[in-house]
């Protein structure tokens, strides 16, 4: 019995040692099947590939190679945001490792865009792993059914300072889905709120963090058209299955980390170039050669690489309120108006307006207005409910009406507009003394500038310089240095009372004496009403305060106030006049007055070309200033 238990312990340790040793080869393939890849990619030298510095984001810097991505959760090793070479051997090797109880810790969950290409590259099928796809992906990725991706570009919002520039971002469209169900991918800096030169300062030298995020569509565009009062264009992209699926594949792995955002390049529209060449490589959206990109800019981009399939207008509330109250008689626009404020109720206006179609156009006015009031906190819940309640009860009531958005004609495509950075050859003369001038402006758009694609009274300009050569005095001067110009000119009307305000902050040339000029620092600002002026001008009135500093002041500064207007008239289509008058009292400091008067006008010749000509009469303290300037204007 015993010898029999001794065989039978013998037989049951070869049947061990047997079923080790043939395993055995099996686990080192695993752990050789990592060694193998990364061998190969060493040969092929994969990690200098341009695709694979697309996926993890690196540029050419002065020393080497580094990722504008700053998140260090994006990263597998530890010097993965330098060097691309560690970066794709940690990435093979975490994507053999275990998968563990929680799989969205692993590589293969979180990098699907690069495990797709390194198979395609490596000629590999994904043997030896111990998942080919993450459940949850897959999930995701199903219930979402990406079939084709749309560049979405937000209109600019004067209203918000992290708006002024418009933004960009993706969507990712089913396959004969309504697109408010799709799913957006975006990238925006969290600011926090404020305006002003720390706010500036902040977002051009990077001192905020931009996220990567996705969110449903339809939340999005509730926040821009509903809240953001901001109209919307839709720009379908011509990207086919495989391209959709590997963009969507990099979409995931970039959520939700964060690089460092500055205003003028790594922000919301440059930073989407890196998804639009994870999908098409052979695009190089990234090569992009401007010194600054803002969102306008890679909507151009796009439209002009012929990569949009179908553009849709998606108008704001406020612009749809618009259109309801124009297509009114005077009368039906104010009971409807009327019964949004509550002054008057719907069920009386149903009794006394006979006409169906005027009746639904009446109702509908009501409830978007009261919808706006509402998220303008100009109504308190208690109110809008019962309110809004009556309006939709009655409309309902009047069955089928025409969809107000489908109405609208679309404005000018924002594309079409002139480009934003603007170079300005002039020639003038001031007080009998000729100059030549040199002007430039990075970004974005002047309140002279033709306004075809952009907001009619609004202004955004950073960076501004101006340079003048007077032969007589033989040198060259510094004119002028605009850190920051944003003017905001909304009109007032029955419907909306914005208010209209300026920020101007920077280095001017100051004419106190006639015999020396000198740069005298500034930060003018001023708030105040607008008012149109027929079809196609608009009249501003302010109240401006400025401090000066500079050595041409007796005490080395002024601080004052005053009043200004501003008109502004589009006399055609191409021809713009712009005439401005202010005056201002400097109490504290050195005391005088300061006056300027001017009249400009613009002609557009070609989109991105255009002629003006400047007339100014200038007045400090007791030295007068006549000036007249003569410019070409090319924009790029």
């Amino acid at each position: 019995m015993r010898l029999m238990k001794n065989r039978g312990m013998m037989t049951h340790f070869a049947v061990l040692l047997f079923l080790s040793v043939a395993l055995l080869p099996l686990s080192f393939a695993r752990a050789a099947g990592a060694d193998d890849l990364i061998a190969t990619a060493e040969a092929k030298q994969l990690w200098t590939n341009r695709y694979w510095h697309t996926l993890v984001h690196y540029v050419p810097t002065v020393l080497g190679t580094e990722s504008r991505i700053d998140d260090p959760k994006f990263f597998l090793a530890p010097d993965g945001k330098k060097s691309p070479r560690a970066e794709m051997i940690a990435t093979l090797q975490a994507y053999f490792a275990p998968v563990g109880t929680n799989e969205r810790t692993h590589a293969i969950y979180r990098f699907p865009a690069r495990l797709h290409w390194l198979k395609q590259e490596l000629n590999w099928d994904g043997s030896g792993l111990p998942m080919q796809e993450a459940q949850k992906f897959r999930q995701v990725y199903d219930y979402l059914k990406p079939a084709s991706v749309a560049l979405i570009y937000p209109a600019a919002y004067m209203g918000s300072p992290a708006s002024m520039f418009g933004h960009t971002m993706v969507v990712f469209d089913a396959k004969d889905k309504n697109r408010l169900l799709s799913q957006a991918m975006t990238y925006a800096a969290l600011t926090g709120q404020g305006f002003g030169p720390l706010f500036a300062f902040e977002g051009i030298f990077g001192f905020y963090k931009g996220y990567y995020s996705a969110m449903p569509y339809y939340d999005k565009v509730q926040e821009y058209t509903a809240i953001g009062h901001r109209d919307v264009w839709e720009y379908e992209l011509n990207f086919n299955q495989e391209e959709v699926d590997q963009l969507f594949r990099h979409a995931w792995e970039v959520q939700d980390v964060f690089s460092y955002y500055y205003f003028f390049t790594e922000n919301c529209s440059y930073n989407l170039f890196y998804l639009l060449d994870a999908g098409r490589p052979s695009l190089h959206t990234t090569d992009f050669n401007r010194p600054f990109v803002i969102p306008i800019d890679t909507v151009k981009y796009i439209d002009d690489l012929g990569l949009v399939r179908t553009k849709t207008y998606r108008p704001s509330q406020v612009t749809q309120i618009k259109w309801l109250a124009a297509h009114l008689p005077d009368h039906e626009r104010d009971l409807a108006l009327a019964c949004a404020r509550g002054q008057t109720n719907a069920a009386d206006i149903a009794a006394a307006i006979t006409n169906r179609e005027e009746k639904i156009r009446m109702m509908d006015l009501a409830s978007e207005y009261t919808q706006f009031l509402y998220t303008d906190r100009k109504l308190a819940v208690e109110d809008y409910r019962p309110r809004f309640l009556k309006v939709l009860k009655i409309r309902s009531a009047l069955g089928q009406g025409d969809d107000v958005a489908a109405l609208l004609p679309a404005p000018d495509h924002p594309e079409d507009g002139h480009a934003p950075a603007k170079l300005s050859l002039g020639s003038g003369v001031q007080n009998g003394d000729y100059f030549s001038s040199l002007y430039l402006r990075p970004a974005y758009h002047g309140i002279l500038d033709n306004d075809d694609g952009f907001t009619r009274g609004a202004q955004i300009e950073f960076l501004n310089l101006e340079l003048r050569y007077y032969p007589n005095r033989g040198r060259v001067e510094l004119q002028n240095v605009d850190i920051v110009e944003v003017l905001s000119l909304a009109p007032r009307d029955a419907l909306f009372d914005p208010s209209s305000w300026k920020v101007k902050m920077g280095l001017t040339q100051s004419d106190r004496h006639d015999d020396q000029d000198r740069l005298m620092a500034h930060l003018n600002t001023g708030a105040g009403e607008t008012w149109r002026t027929g079809r196609d001008g608009i009249i501003c009135a302010m109240i401006e305060a400025e401090p000066q500093l500079g050595r041409d002041f007796k005490a080395d500064y002024a601080i004052g106030a005053g009043p200004s207007l501003c008109l502004v008239q589009s006399v055609t289509r191409s021809w713009k006049i712009v005439a401005q008058a202010r005056a201002l009292y400097m109490a504290v400091g050195d005391q005088l007055w300061e006056q300027c008067y001017s009249i400009d006008q613009d002609f557009r010749l070609r989109r991105n070309l255009s002629v003006s000509l400047g007339l100014l009469h200038g007045r400090m303290d007791t030295t007068n200033t006549d000036e007249a300037q003569l410019r070409l204007n090319i924009y790029f």
